[in-house]
Order: C-alpha cells, then structure tokens, then sequence
C-alpha cells in the first residue's frame, strides 16, 4: 500500500500526460498485480509515438489502481498518472460490466503545463472468440483541463474503445488494444500493451 500512496503522491507533483485505459477491463483476481509496457501513439494535435510503463492492481473485486509513467517523441514529452476504477454494475449472465474511472494528471503539453482531473463512464462485456476470452469495452472520458500557465481551462472529450485478452494462461501475460478518437479539445490515438503479472 505504501508503494501505491507513493506513486500517486508523484502523479501529483509531476509532469504527466496519461493515456489509455490499461487492463482494467479485464476481470483480474483480487490483489493480483501487473506492470505493463505500452506503445502509445497520437494521431492528431501533432503526432507522436511513445512507450509508457504502468502498474495495475485489483484491490477488491470492484476497486483497481493504476499508475505509470511514459515518454514520447513529440510535444507530449513525459507523463505520470494515476487512475482508479469503481465497478457499479458486474458483468453477468446478459448484463455488462459498468464503472466509473477517476483519473489525476499532470502534464506539459506545447510548452504549457497543466493539470487534469477526469472522470470516464465505461461499459465492457466479456465473449469468447475461437476458445479465447476477450473484454471488450467503450468509454467517454471527459476531463476539466487546467492550464497553469495561460490561467485558462478546457473541458476535454474523447471516445474510448479497445479490449483486453489474455496472451498465455500459463505465464498469465494480458494484452490491450484501445482507440481514442476526439470529440472535443482532446486527441485521437492507438495504444497498445502487454502486461505481466507480479507474483
């Protein structure tokens, strides 16, 4: 716990640009642990490619945590997130998984810096394609954008889509996808990751 508190304390102090919804759709055992590695890519606002590194954990059967870090080639040089997920509704039997995904950001955009709190309703739905199981899921995070330097703010918008699968059941690797398309004052791009678990 105390490396949670820890790495949130820093998603506050730090420059920070956070990007995808990770594994969170995915229905994880409780207190299990991942860090993923991710390549991140964003399509508009000027493109860029980056890898991000982020830590995930189930802390009760409706409650997860993630954070992480990540590095870019363009204007969106660093990042550092945090995020929690609250799961309202289950998935079972016909009736898909709701939640509602908090997030807290820091990050210096275009030479400015500024700081994010977001919120993000998100419905995901497990199938079976071909033996597998897959969670797909959408969302639309919507986030108040303070921008510390010009002393202005933004309302951001974007719509999520992706799933989560799991790689290899005897190593327990998980593997995202996810799209992010603009709706307004936001950025359109493609994540994805691996995950591994920690024992």
């Amino acid at each position: 716990m105390k490396n949670l508190t820890l790495i949130f304390i820093l998603s506050c102090l730090t420059t920070t640009f956070a990007q995808g919804r990770g594994t969170s759709s995915y229905p994880s055992k409780i207190r299990q642990k991942y860090v993923s590695a991710e390549l991140t890519g964003v399509l508009s606002g000027g493109s860029e490619v980056g890898l991000q590194a982020r830590y995930f954990e189930r802390l009760r059967s409706d409650l997860s945590f993630s954070a992480g870090f990540g590095f870019s080639s363009g204007d969106r040089a660093n990042s550092i997130f945090a995020s929690a997920d609250y799961e309202l509704y289950p998935d079972y039997k016909m009736q898909p998984r709701i939640s509602l995904e908090a997030s807290l950001e820091r990050s210096l955009e275009f030479g400015d810096s500024h700081l994010k709190a977001g919120v993000a309703p998100v419905v995901s739905k497990g199938f079976s394609f071909w033996g597998k199981e897959v969670f797909p899921f959408i969302g639309i995070p919507v986030t108040l954008d303070l921008n510390s330097d010009d002393k202005s703010y933004d309302l951001a918008t974007q719509l999520a889509f992706g799933a989560a699968a799991q790689l290899s059941p005897h190593k327990g690797l998980l593997a995202n996808i996810e799209i992010n398309i603009d709706i307004d004052n936001s950025y359109s791009g493609v994540f994805l990751g691996i995950s591994h678990p920690l024992k």
